[in-house]
């Protein structure tokens, strides 16, 4: 029997995102940059790396949600997320039912704020 040509335990290459498909996902590179050092959004946190840029929600079937749908969270947090799914995840960190998407929105008006020269402060001061 022939096997076929893949090449075994390699990573599949995620697809080159174009343009407007990265300013739909993510604003832009700057935002991420803004995003990633912002703290994560989960309280008492410990983990003091980068954040990630989180989505609190999927966009479909393949394909990730808009921007302002995105939340700070530490790599082990954004496992987490992922791995226990949206809902579980509110659970287990004590926040409501729509933790994160509020989390979000808050992180979306920090966000145009920081665009618009304002001091924006640490995350905690608008809870």
């Amino acid at each position: 029997m022939k096997r076929s040509p893949m090449k075994r335990g390699g990573r599949i290459k995620p697809k080159k995102r174009t343009m407007s498909e990265f300013a739909r996902i993510y604003g832009s590179k700057k935002r991420v940059a803004w995003v990633r050092s912002q703290p994560c959004t989960v309280a008492d946190c410990a983990d003091c790396r980068e954040s990630e840029n989180a989505h609190v929600v999927n966009g479909g079937m393949g394909r990730k949600a808009d921007a302002n749908l995105i939340v700070p969270l530490c790599p082990w947090h954004h496992r987490q997320l992922h791995h226990m799914g949206v809902e579980s995840f509110q659970e287990a960190y004590y926040m409501d039912r729509d933790g994160l998407g509020a989390e979000a929105k808050l992180v979306e008006a920090r966000w145009k704020r920081f665009l618009a020269g304002e001091s924006v402060g640490l995350p905690s001061t608008e809870r």
